[in-house]
């Protein structure tokens, strides 16, 4: 028997990268991207080589959760589309599609934040990577999600219908792993802490702003909280000057634009009319790829 999992890239809209610190993020997943795994059963351990790391964290952790000390042997085969290293959270896609795909395998039933949850540990424990929980979380439930990390993890559905349209622009010549930004930020928190962490609030505070304006069909609006999540970014965190440029070009346009994630991929309200295709070939012209993302 082989198992199938998949699991889509996610995009953040508003919030981020509070999500590592005890704050809220709005998110939705992209279906233009993803990640598959493929497991079987096997006498000995057969796994591709690029997601070896991956899924073998996944495997142990999904195996530790059943009781089990010694992992079994799986062969394991990873497809992914989701364009590396831009913010796009291609990891935990993978993490993500592995749990997924042990589950079927093994005939067990987990709830999304279980698979949220063994894929964050996976990461960050085995892996000993500084990620946030918004990848994991936004992957497992999918769709248009709220996310808050206070104490006590809460995730509420929203619904995409009532997102403005949208545009996803990355570009691989600025791409960089999120492990930077996060042991940065964590250092500050020590030596700079109140900064940081007024930040944090404030992010936060966004992204639950974005989810009451779209509870109450004014969905329309939270452009200018994506902005305002990438100009919080822009106070504490030294950006890659080609990143940056696709947020100002966006906005010179007459779009809100937010950084997708921690890396060179940005997301933003399309603007009407001609500005729109004016846009599009503004930032292909730096060598972005640009589409309309199909959201859910």
């Amino acid at each position: 028997m082989i198992a199938t999992g998949r699991a889509y890239a996610r995009a953040a809209l508003a919030g981020n990268p509070s999500d590592g610190y005890g704050g809220a993020v709005l998110s939705i997943t992209i279906r233009d991207f993803c990640a598959e795994v493929d497991l079987a059963h096997s006498h000995e351990a057969a796994i591709d080589a690029e997601a070896a790391e991956l899924i073998g964290a996944a495997v142990a952790r999904f195996e530790r959760s059943l009781g089990r000390e010694e992992s079994r042997a799986y062969r394991a085969a990873c497809r992914t589309t989701i364009p590396r290293q831009v913010g796009l959270a291609g990891s935990s896609a993978i993490l993500v599609a592995c749990l997924r795909a042990l589950c079927e395998l093994h005939g067990v039933e987990m709830e999304a934040n279980e698979v949220a949850q063994l894929a964050w540990r996976a990461e960050t424990e085995d892996m000993e990577y500084p990620a946030g929980g918004q990848d994991p979380y936004s992957q497992s439930h999918g769709g248009l999600v709220l996310m808050d990390f206070g104490d006590n993890v809460r995730v509420e559905r929203l619904d995409p219908a009532s997102l403005p349209p949208l545009f996803l622009a990355s570009r691989a010549d600025a791409s960089s792993p999120s492990r930077g930004v996060h042991t940065d930020l964590r250092a500050r928190l020590g030596s700079d802490g109140g900064a940081v962490r007024t930040a944090i609030g404030e992010l936060a505070e966004l992204a639950h702003e974005a989810a009451r304006r779209l509870r109450a069909g004014d969905g329309s609006s939270i452009g200018e909280l994506m902005s305002a999540t990438f100009e919080i970014r822009r106070r504490i965190i030294t950006l890659d000057p080609r990143q940056e440029r696709m947020v100002l070009i966006a906005r010179d346009h007459g779009a809100h634009t937010n950084y997708a994630g921690s890396g060179g991929a940005v997301i933003g309200t399309r603007p009407a009319g001609d500005a729109w295709p004016a846009l599009r070939a503004a930032l292909e012209a730096e060598a972005c790829s640009v589409i309309e993302p199909t959201l859910g």
